[in-house]
């Protein structure tokens, strides 16, 4: 049968897709980070981009008559997505707190207080 044959070159070309899409998520992602979009928003509409085009890559590569279930690849495309938009919150995040900590006017006296050095001035 056919199917047997046609089957693994669909499951190959869905691997494809999907391997594919976290990295034009990321280059998204960044773009508009580095647009100055806000990230929330600008998260949200990168994962509708990416999944938009994953479902038209898959819909290219389906066989109407097969009739086939891309759910687990777009799942796992989904948890790729989500993965990197928690690392780059968590880097945006440690960024602000290093932003705070070096503007922050009691840095100087933390200083001070740890190394025992006073100025008397």
């Amino acid at each position: 049968m056919v199917y047997q044959h046609v089957q693994p070159a669909y499951q190959s070309m869905l691997g494809h897709l999907r391997s594919k899409a976290p990295e034009r998520f990321k280059k998204s992602l960044n773009d508009a980070l580095s647009k100055g979009n806000g990230f929330a928003s600008a998260a949200h509409e990168c994962t509708d981009y990416s999944i938009l085009q994953f479902n038209k890559g898959c819909l290219d590569a389906s066989i109407a008559q097969a009739n086939w279930d891309t759910s687990k690849m777009r799942d796992k495309l989904h948890r790729d997505i989500d993965a990197h938009i928690v690392a780059v919150r968590t880097a945006k995040l440690f960024e602000l707190i290093g932003l705070y900590e070096v503007r922050s006017p009691f840095r100087k006296l933390a200083r001070e207080a740890t190394t025992g050095y006073h100025h008397h001035g």
